[in-house]
């Protein structure tokens, strides 16, 4: 059961809620947000996106310590903490009171396996990415392919991953090209994590493939392609900054190559105004 959780597992999350409304206590070491424990095996990490507007609330891990606040799902971890995303809740970035809560037994919520966890793969890579790896909640360390992931239960500690694994969590880890919504930018504190300025904390999110709402994008250096549905349209832009040249498809039907002045795929910034100057694409 272990070596399942351990390839790429999710772990099912309490739907129990720990606010009191009725009180205006707070509990021990809250600080105004909803802060509270939650149990690490009981965490359900999502890996694919809400829809358009609204993201996965955080969960902020260190060790086998989580913690959630229900007062401000997208407040930022503290910098020695992994930030998950909630597959359970899915809120408005722009309104953090509006959010949907899925049943994981009948619904997907942005989890493999309709949320019921163990062994679900990740999203397959594409020319657009996956999600980010990370070692599940309880366990430290990169990645299953990045060093393992190590855990401490009681008197025992174990590590799996890393150098010579053999299975579905080994190999070469997934493509990983964060796109953040706008306003928001990816973060120096985790390579998947989109924030903006807010209070009492910053507002972050992790970032996860799956909104086709979203200006989705993968590849850098010399070569980068990006793609987004509108108006049930499916648009993408494929560009090589070694000809300075971007081709753009509308339902996959591709336009002469461009010229554009840009380096498109340096950045998530160049790569969105190629977007709209060199493809006339909306933003």
């Amino acid at each position: 059961m272990m070596r399942s959780v351990l390839r790429g597992a999710l772990f099912a999350v309490s739907t129990a809620a720990a606010v009191a409304c009725s009180s205006a206590k707070v509990s021990l070491g809250d600080d105004g947000t909803g802060v509270r424990a939650v149990n690490p095996d009981d965490v359900l990490v999502a890996v694919r996106a809400c829809s358009g507007g609204a993201a996965h609330p955080n969960v902020c891990c260190k060790g086998s310590s989580c913690t959630e606040r229900d007062r401000a799902p997208f407040g930022k971890c503290a910098a020695d903490e992994t930030t998950y995303a909630d597959g359970t809740l899915c809120c408005a970035l722009d309104d953090r009171a509006a959010c949907t809560r899925c049943d994981p037994a009948v619904e997907s919520c942005g989890t493999t396996n309709n949320g019921r966890g163990f062994g679900g793969p990740p999203p397959a890579s594409s020319v657009l990415g996956a999600a980010c790896e990370h070692c599940p909640p309880g366990f430290t360390g990169t990645g299953f392919t990045q060093g393992g992931c190590c855990r401490s239960t009681g008197s025992s500690s174990f590590c799996e991953g890393g150098g010579g694994c053999a299975g579905d969590g080994c190999g070469s880890p997934p493509k990983c090209a964060p796109t953040c919504a706008p306003g928001f930018m990816v973060s120096a504190q985790q390579s998947d994590l989109c924030c903006r300025p807010g209070a009492p904390l910053d507002d972050c999110y992790v970032w996860l493939p799956g909104d086709v709402t979203v200006l989705a994008c993968g590849g850098a250096g010399s070569a980068c392609a990006c793609r987004r549905s509108d108006g049930g349209h499916a648009l993408q832009m494929d560009c090589d900054d070694a000809t300075s040249t971007c081709t753009c498809s509308t339902d996959g039907v591709s336009g002469p190559p461009v010229r554009t002045s840009l380096s498109a795929c340096a950045t998530q910034d160049t790569r969105a105004a190629a977007w709209v100057l060199d493809c006339h694409f909306p933003r």
